[in-house]
């Protein structure tokens, strides 16, 4: 049994049998720092139990000495009684409590959700016109110029589109491989998910102890992330609706995959301290920052609604492209 208290330690007492031990003061963000690394690491927000306002300040730990040597007297004679079954049994169990620990986890409705790692919530939580604001900003600029590069590409005169019309019609089995990668084409399309996500299960909050990370910018980051999913998956459905051969089709998928993973090798990058201790600093944040849930309202459906329309809107393109003269 863990008891947290604000009396101080009575170490003197020879016949005090419980083992008490002063902690040092423990402020708001430190406490905030631990309850978003347990989230991030899966625990809900119900199952932590932090001192209240009245509770803050220096705290004890309270154990019972007698209560530790019976329990790991129990522990022994259990575990002698019970053998192979006994252990079989217990790991059983220890599954039984980790899927209603998931299930507990899914309807969970007060819970709170770690944020994407990625360059876009490095801009969200990084301080106005220092270097991590900057870094965000030319990575995202690089990557949506080479997208711009890649369309121009395609649609320019004599560009990829005019050079496969010439070659005549689609083949029946190109037309029906390219139905069969629009969902794919979506689930590939990672900012394009993780924003339908953002949009379902999690909403802003303010910060103390990060004022800088505000509401505009946290609709800024999310809204340039939809841009960057959008744009990508205008790129591979462009080379995909206007293949003309299977082989040709998936070459090109994979070799501009590459540009989808311009801004997560720039975080990877930023985290790894290769350039600077405050880029590191920041990426840590992004890696233990978590923000309330929306869940348990209508807007948790907003992903499920936001794929299906997608796919239809693909599915007509698709069918434009291929049956309209």
């Amino acid at each position: 049994m863990v008891i947290i208290t604000n009396a101080d330690a009575n170490l003197s007492d020879p016949d005090d049998t419980s083992i008490r031990r002063p902690n040092p003061v423990v402020d708001d963000q430190v406490l905030e720092r631990i309850r978003s690394i347990l989230v991030a690491s899966g625990i809900t927000a119900n199952m932590i139990d932090f001192p209240t306002d009245s509770m803050k300040g220096s705290c004890t730990l309270e154990m019972s000495t007698s209560d530790m040597v019976l329990d790991e007297v129990d522990i022994e004679k259990d575990t002698e009684s019970k053998g192979r079954w006994g252990s079989w049994l217990g790991t059983k169990m220890g599954s039984s409590a980790m899927a209603s620990r998931r299930n507990k986890l899914v309807v969970d409705t007060t819970d709170e959700y770690p944020i994407a790692e990625d360059v876009y919530n490095l801009f969200f939580l990084s301080k106005n016109w220092s270097l991590p604001f900057w870094y965000t900003i030319f990575t995202v600029c690089n990557k949506l110029s080479l997208f711009g590069v890649a369309l121009y590409w395609i649609y320019k005169p004599d560009g990829f589109r005019d050079m496969q019309n010439e070659r005549g019609e689609t083949p029946p089995i190109v037309q029906a491989t390219q139905f069969l990668l629009i969902p794919v084409a979506i689930g590939i399309t990672e900012e394009l998910m993780i924003t339908m996500d953002v949009l379902s299960k999690m909403g802003w909050k303010k910060m103390e102890n990060r004022p800088q990370a505000t509401r505009l910018k946290y609709w800024i980051a999310n809204t340039f992330r939809a841009l960057d999913g959008l744009f990508w998956l205008l790129i591979i459905t462009s080379l995909m609706l206007y293949a003309v051969d299977v082989l040709e089709m998936f070459l090109n998928f994979a070799a501009l995959q590459f540009l989808q993973c311009v801004d997560n090798s720039a975080y990877e990058v930023a985290k790894g301290s290769y350039l600077t201790s405050a880029l590191e600093f920041v990426a840590i944040e992004v890696s233990t920052t978590t923000l309330p849930s929306k869940r348990s309202s209508w807007k948790d459906y907003l992903d499920s609604l936001i794929f299906v329309t997608i796919v239809l809107l693909m599915v007509i393109a698709w069918a434009l492209v291929n049956f309209l003269d």
